[in-house]
């Protein structure tokens, strides 16, 4: 397109020549001159000579106030020239516009604007010699509002492109629309974004297709896929593709990202408790009512004392507690046990796995529903979130139980109850035993416990040896199986009835 700023120069030149001869003519010579330029103009007018009038109107335009008197309708005459050089002018520059490689769509509303006006300056009813230009102009102006209505579908569809997940099947379709264009201009344009936009929809729909992996819990395929960006380089042409590249690419991060923290935390929870079931076995024996009567009896203490290098569960409440395990946490209350004190016990009870399974539980809920991480709640995850709020919700069933049995239990299997609520909720306030946090009043009724053991104990030595028996009794009836105080009690019981050799307590 030949540069409109270049034909402005051009014309100011000309009214700079135009002055100065005009200046050194005489006022009839000047109005001879106006007519002659004016009927030539008229002319190239009626033969569509577009250029020719353009520069012949450009004179007249440079002429002076008294080149415009010959007669009463020169006055008339010189309005319609200037609506011409208007009308003229608007033509082309509408027309180059139109032949450039690249314009704006700001630019194309301008000059469509700008043709407009020209028509209605032109009016209902112009002289013959400003039909063809009417014409002209009513012709480009078609032609300009179709353009534009086209582009405009095309703009819009990279306007979209700034939406979080933009809908890459509507911007293939506007780009396809505008390739079809009959106008070069649009034609053009769409076929140079057409690489790059067609490259990012490939790629989102790549990135749609894992981020439904990862909602179908494959993980794995989804961190494995190949999800290729168009080059940057390829999407410099346009800002907002580039913008759409940028955005791409910092999803398809996110995506690897949080892919793999799902991957981890849901890992972490179906190593426990697999995939099916909302009863999950290291929580189903605390549902038990006859493995529970075994536990609260203690019935460990029916056995011989156990070895420390044991690598079964003695007993009911062995399994369900752990003897030295469940001591442990309970003696250290209200403060958190030392991880070097359980880090050598012989197996796991299933209290702690039942603890950890709800701690991780708890971990992959809190990050599945945060809110920019809804977008991982395809119909496998959303099914196995609705599954283990089930089974956080029998956990929550088995504490307000027990916290109830605590508060209601004066005896030893009221303490058993208050530790294995303070080992289950890990929520902090979540739930309260007697108004004080499970953690504080399992302390403080472990402490009274031991008050009569201890009494007990220093009874032993110098009672009588029946007396002896019946204390002894007495401390293995009273005493959790872990307590330092009970396990020595055990060892003499078992020693006593020819039991196996005494371990260190």
């Amino acid at each position: 397109m030949p540069d409109m700023r270049g034909v402005k120069l051009g014309a100011s030149g000309s009214n700079v020549r135009v002055r100065s001869a005009a200046s050194k003519l005489l006022p009839s010579a000047m109005k001879s001159h106006t007519v002659s330029v004016w009927s030539r103009a008229q002319r190239a007018l009626t033969e569509e000579r577009w250029t020719q009038v353009s520069r012949d109107l450009g004179m007249l335009q440079a002429s002076k106030k008294e080149a415009w008197e010959w007669n009463e309708q020169a006055a008339a005459q010189k309005e319609a020239m200037a609506a011409a050089k208007v009308a003229v002018d608007a033509y082309l520059r509408s027309e180059a516009s139109l032949g450039r490689d690249a314009v704006s769509f700001a630019d194309l509303s301008g000059d469509h604007d700008g043709v407009r006006q020209a028509l209605e300056g032109l009016g209902q009813t112009p002289p013959a010699y400003l039909e063809p230009l009417r014409a002209a102009l009513a012709k480009i102006e078609r032609r300009q509002a179709a353009l534009l209505e086209e582009s405009g579908r095309l703009e819009q569809a990279l306007d979209v492109l700034a939406q979080e997940r933009p809908p890459y099947a509507e911007v293939r379709q506007a780009l396809v629309q505008a390739q079809a264009s009959s106008e070069p201009l649009l034609k053009r344009r769409a076929e140079s974004l057409a690489p790059a936009l067609t490259a990012l929809a490939d790629c989102a729909e790549r990135l749609e297709a894992a981020m439904r992996q990862v909602g179908e819990l494959a993980v794995q395929q989804a961190l494995a896929a190949e999800i290729p960006l168009p080059s940057a380089d390829a999407c410099a042409l346009e800002p907002r593709v580039s913008q759409a590249r940028q955005a791409l690419e910092k999803q398809i991060a996110l995506l690897k990202a949080k892919g793999g923290q799902l991957l981890t935390l849901f890992g972490d929870v179906e190593k426990r408790i697999g995939r099916e079931g909302e009863q999950p076995a290291c929580l189903h024996a605390f549902e038990d009512e006859a493995e529970m009567a075994k536990m609260f009896a203690c019935d460990v203490l029916e056995q011989p004392l156990p070895k420390r290098g044991r690598k079964e569960p003695a007993s009911a409440y062995d399994r369900l507690l752990g003897v030295e395990e469940f001591y442990t946490y309970l003696s250290a209350y209200p403060e958190p046990v030392d991880p070097a004190m359980v880090a050598d016990l012989p197996f796991v009870s299933l209290l702690t796995q039942a603890r950890e399974a709800v701690q991780k539980i708890e971990a992959l809920q809190a990050f599945v529903r945060q809110p920019e991480n809804a977008w991982m709640l395809g119909p496998a995850l959303q099914a196995q979130m609705v599954r283990l709020d089930a089974v956080l919700a029998r956990r929550d069933t088995l504490v307000k139980t027990l916290a109830a049995k605590a508060e209601s239990d004066s005896t030893r299997a009221g303490v058993i109850a208050g530790g294995i609520v303070a080992r289950l909720s890990t929520r902090p306030g979540g739930v309260q035993i007697k108004a004080l946090a499970p953690e504080a009043w399992v302390a403080a009724a472990l402490k009274r416990l031991r008050t009569d053991l201890l009494r007990l104990n220093d009874q032993y030595t110098l009672a009588a040896p029946a007396k002896q028996i019946e204390i002894r009794s007495q401390i293995l009836a009273g005493g959790l199986p872990g307590d330092s105080l009970v396990r020595r009690m055990w060892a003499f019981r078992d020693a006593a009835t020819g039991g196996p050799p005494k371990t260190a307590p």
